[in-house]
């Protein structure tokens, strides 16, 4: 299979020169002063960096924003567009990289490439083009600024790949072997799939250190597509969103999740939900990975918030940090949901203001969060996290079960401990008094 990998930006459009010289209308929409607005540009133009503590800021925000109406706004190159189409007639499967964000910008950037005939197989987002290309094999790149670019077409780049660094009939074997244990899963996978009810089997992102063609054949064998993939910055760590998979698929990957080979991604429903999760994380920006007694004194303050009312949650060890997880008798309306959790969280972290411990250690999610339903997905439990390695263990009692009875308490949360409908709202119509259900 010939592939090669052609860099977007830069490369088949001109962005740097629209962010450079475009006369950017001041936007109230941005929420900014407009004198604020004008200092932005200049700062995002100069490559500015703030240093800032916070995971999300006006700053970052307006860089986001400013960079996708750059996305939109970047003219295709003429003679990239016709070398890439000439690429593809002549039998190259096309390889589309970016250090765009896609899980903001995915949809734009497809609707760009259509909209200007630029033709493609694969789109990801890569970090380091060099090292993508060595990790799949693919030994010619574009990737060329525009100086580089004549009217002839692209400048074809040896991408001096050596090939894989996994070798794939080891890999298939491994797979091989996997699939023969994957019923001495299913107790397991049943668990898993009745706690997350209502979590989009459409679409599934898989986080592994598994990659190469051989391994999104394997994937897409019976079906379904790539919507990205992502080279992530950890060592051999790749992501990836696949849309349209059919359910036979998806309980592949969970068996893998569970065989402790990779991490399987949901995606929460538009509308409502039969579960919701605080991801509690360390903020690595301002501190080394170790969880500290800011998170310990955050996670025990919102079990005995919720136990108030007698709201059962399924705490778990995960990555730098917790999930914790409730899942009700039936759906529940995901603004309430994201209320409810909202000014839960708020309580338990105005508790640390009260002590002489840090609050910027700790950064939390909230998921469902309507805002973001197709961006936005959580890692399920019972599994070892691809990055840190450590299982996601049960807290329990005071302290973190092992393996199989971490299993146990959630099958036992699953038969005993489902939050009622009528319980949820009880503690909503405290914790939220001021809105309307």
């Amino acid at each position: 299979m010939k592939v090669i990998a052609v860099n977007l930006d830069d490369t088949l459009n001109n962005f740097t020169e629209v962010l450079q010289t475009t006369d950017f209308c001041f936007d109230p929409s941005y929420g900014l002063h407009e004198a604020d607005f004008a200092q932005f540009i200049s700062h995002v133009r100069a490559g500015f960096d703030e240093g800032s503590n916070l995971v999300s800021t006006p700053f970052s925000f307006f860089k986001s924003r400013l960079y996708q109406e750059c996305y939109n706004l970047a003219l295709v190159r003429p003679s990239a567009a016709l070398a890439v189409q000439q690429l593809k007639r002549d039998g190259w499967r096309i390889c589309i990289c970016t250090k765009r964000d896609l899980r903001r910008a995915i949809t734009s950037t497809k609707r760009w490439l259509h909209a200007n005939q630029v033709p493609y197989d694969y789109i990801f987002m890569v970090p380091d083009l060099a090292r993508f290309c060595k990790d799949w094999s693919i030994d010619m790149a574009i990737d060329c600024p525009s100086a580089l670019l004549s009217d002839s077409g692209l400048c074809l780049q040896n991408s001096s790949c050596l090939g894989l660094s996994e070798n794939f009939a080891e890999k298939s074997e491994r797979l091989a072997a996997f699939s023969a244990s994957e019923e001495s899963m299913d107790a397991k996978l049943e668990l898993l799939k009745e706690f997350c009810p209502g979590l989009q089997l459409e679409p599934v992102k898989v986080e592994t250190q598994d990659y190469g063609w051989g391994f999104l054949n394997e994937v897409l064998r019976e079906g379904g597509e790539l919507d990205y993939g992502e080279a992530a910055g950890q060592e051999a760590l790749y992501k990836y969103k696949f849309c349209g998979l059919p359910e036979r698929t998806v309980d592949r990957l969970l068996r893998r999740h569970i065989g402790q080979t990779c991490n399987v991604c949901f995606y929460f429903s538009k509308g409502a939900n039969a579960s919701c999760c605080i991801n509690l994380d360390v903020n690595l920006r301002v501190c080394d990975a170790n969880i500290g007694a800011e998170m310990s004194l955050l996670v025990r303050s919102l079990i005995s918030s919720f136990s108030r009312f007698g709201v059962a949650t399924l705490v778990v060890a995960s990555g730098h940090g917790y999930h914790i997880w409730c899942r009700f008798t039936e759906r529940i309306d995901n603004d309430h949901l994201f209320q409810w959790m909202l000014r839960s969280t708020a309580n338990a972290i105005g508790e640390i203001y009260a002590t002489d411990f840090d609050r910027d250690r700790i950064r939390a999610y909230l998921f469902p969060d309507p805002r973001v339903l197709r961006m936005a997905s959580l890692r399920l439990f019972g599994t070892r996290h691809t990055t840190t390695g450590m299982f996601s263990r049960v807290f329990a009692k005071g302290e973190l079960l092992d393996e199989s009875d971490s299993w146990s308490v959630i099958q036992d949360y699953l038969a005993h401990r489902k939050v009622t409908r009528d319980r949820f709202y009880e503690s909503y119509a405290d914790i939220v008094p001021s809105r309307r259900i």
